[in-house]
């Protein structure tokens, strides 16, 4: 289902946002 790519995506995103925390 499209719900489970989003939640897939947001995931994804979600884990780069917290690689990028700690780069800085």
């Amino acid at each position: 289902e499209q719900v489970t790519m989003v939640e897939e995506a947001t995931r994804r995103i979600a884990m780069v946002n917290m690689d990028w925390d700690q780069i800085k």
